[in-house]
């Protein structure tokens, strides 16, 4: 708990001796105190040689002319009795800068903090307190200030406005997040489906592939680039350009322009390989099926079998 136990300013102690305490009197007491030297204890009244630490000063604090107590290792019935308001006063007592006894000689060092009102709890285990009868201290009584409670309470009221603050942040930008990504995905795929129906168009694919092409093109990596050539030579493309030049550069495999069956008795021209021929049959079955295909908007194997292949 944080106790005010002094302050500045001109103080009698208990033994009528009368010392102003400035400001910077108290900055050194908070500087200059060291638990590893002494630690000073929190007791009862008017302590003696062999009366019960009921708790240790871990740090002292200033801030302006008021000095403050940080303690620990507190007896839980001794600070039951302190929260509930039973010890109404403290007495701070320092070495003088001279007494023997100091543990910092030169300065005002605290020898241990007094609870003064109620009856001492009931102990166990409790390590004695060791003063030497003639050390020669300054003690001083002031009303008891402490700040556990409400400046705990505030700074967890004030910690979890702050936390509640930050999760509501995350989440909306969780959500912008997730709303862009959604938006830059539809662009992605509206942008492949121009691509892709223009490559239909021009013949350079059937219809039936159009779905699978334009979702495998839609996944590639934005970012991804292929290294092509060696040495100097080398170059880096993106992934996606890469995808586009190379469907671009597919032959033709399927003619849109309108197809007129031949009479009967024509002959059809085909650039057939050296030591094969064209039966002019299977040529017209071809037109056909071409004719079937367009109106109908299917592949080229259904086509070809509706209209008497096989």
């Amino acid at each position: 708990m944080r106790i005010h136990i002094f302050k500045a300013g001109k103080h009698t102690a208990m033994n009528s001796e009368t010392v102003d305490f400035s400001e910077n009197h108290i900055a050194e007491m908070a500087r200059e105190y060291d638990p590893k030297v002494f630690e000073s204890p929190l007791v009862i009244g008017h302590p003696k040689a062999n009366d019960p630490a009921y708790g240790l000063v871990k740090s002292l604090s200033a801030t302006g002319e008021n000095l403050f107590a940080e303690s620990h290792r507190e007896d839980p019935g001794f600070l039951e009795n302190v929260k509930a308001g039973r010890y109404p006063k403290v007495s701070a007592s320092f070495y003088k800068p001279d007494s023997p006894g100091n543990p910092k000689p030169g300065t005002y060092y605290l020898q241990h903090i007094g609870f003064l009102g109620a009856h001492p709890p009931a102990l166990k285990d409790l390590k004695p307190i060791q003063f030497a009868e003639n050390e020669n201290c300054l003690e001083f009584t002031e009303e008891i200030s402490f700040e556990e409670n409400s400046m705990d309470k505030k700074a967890q009221e004030e910690l979890a406005q702050k936390e509640q603050k930050l999760q509501q942040q995350e989440l909306n930008f969780g959500e912008r997040e997730k709303s862009i990504k959604e938006r830059e995905t539809l662009l992605k795929k509206k942008e492949c489906e121009v691509f892709i129906d223009g490559l239909i168009k021009d013949g350079r694919f059937i219809p039936g592939h159009r779905e699978s092409i334009i979702s495998f093109m839609a996944a590639l990596p934005e970012n991804s680039t292929l290294e092509f050539g060696e040495g100097d030579k080398k170059v880096q493309e993106p992934m996606v350009s890469t995808f586009k030049k190379f469907l671009s550069s597919l032959p033709k495999v399927v003619s849109f322009g309108e197809a007129v069956p031949p009479e009967k008795g024509d002959t059809v021209d085909f650039a057939a390989p050296a030591g094969f021929e064209v039966k002019p049959e299977k040529a017209e079955l071809h037109l056909k099926a071409l004719m079937h295909q367009k109106k109908n908007n299917c592949d080229y194997i259904t086509a070809y079998k509706a209209v008497g292949g096989k």
